[in-house]
């Protein structure tokens, strides 16, 4: 992973595997993302909840790794939670009408209780 990385941790709590993301979700680091997002897909896990609190930013190529991950999921009865969105990420969730299509949550504990 490279100095600016895009994943700050992935635990596991409550049956979730919660990645907790920090800085830019670009085009850049949306192929660090995905990697992460395809491996995780690849367990028995029952909920990937991604903790964005520390986003700052995300373009169409986070939305569209993002997207996937939903659709793989789904696939696979795996649930696909996001929460903490700063205001400019719940924006571009907003005007894609992204929000419409993921579970979105204010914290990280009002995700884990759903």
């Amino acid at each position: 992973m490279s100095s600016n990385q895009i994943i700050k941790s992935i635990t596991n709590e409550n049956h979730h595997d919660i990645i907790e993301l920090s800085g830019e979700i670009d085009m850049v680091h949306s192929v660090e993302l995905r990697s992460v997002l395809l491996e995780t897909l690849e367990t028995d896990t029952q909920a990937i909840l991604l903790e964005m609190s520390k986003v700052s930013f995300i373009d169409s190529s986070g939305l569209a790794t993002l997207v996937e991950g939903l659709q793989i999921g789904r696939k696979k009865n795996i649930l696909f939670k996001l929460c903490g969105l700063q205001a400019r990420v719940s924006n571009a969730f907003e005007v894609s009408k992204l929000d419409t299509l993921f579970s979105i949550y204010s914290t990280k504990q009002e995700a884990l209780e759903q």
